[in-house]
């Protein structure tokens, strides 16, 4: 994967995949359609929430890149997925702060960052080239 095409999705993937992926748990347990006619609201918000995540997300991951990650490295889709359940944490607690009285409902961001990182690191893994094996000491 181009460094352009990967700095595009590690910035603008996350929100995105989290939204498809509560939309879609949403639906699926509560069978009620304003989930799935609510989807570019929360998409909206979801950018909106999740701008300085996505930021520092990509920040981390490219420095992870250029100190010799590999992206066809399960390790990418480690990283991943620990970045998004960071992320996952500091919104719910964000969240939690304006609605006190409904703390419990954003205890699923963690998890939902999680799997968002995870989707984005398999992507990342899975669009990219295999390089060749370096060789210590090597150019």
């Amino acid at each position: 994967m181009r460094r352009p095409l990967r700095i595009a999705l590690e910035l603008l993937g996350p929100a995105f995949v989290a939204a498809v992926l509560y939309s879609s748990v949403s639906l699926a347990i509560s069978r009620d359609l304003i989930f799935a006619k609510g989807f570019l609201m929360f998409l909206a918000f979801a950018y909106l929430f999740s701008a300085i995540p996505s930021v520092v997300f990509t920040v981390i991951m490219e420095f992870a890149f250029a100190r010799g990650l590999e992206e066809r490295s399960w390790r990418t889709v480690a990283l991943t997925s620990g970045l998004g359940a960071v992320a996952g944490v500091v919104i719910a607690l964000t969240f939690a702060k304006g609605f006190d009285n409904q703390r419990g409902a954003f205890s699923v961001f963690p998890l939902l960052g999680f799997t968002t990182g995870a989707v984005i690191g398999l992507a990342i893994y899975r669009f990219s080239k295999n390089r060749p094996n370096r060789v210590a000491g090597g150019n």
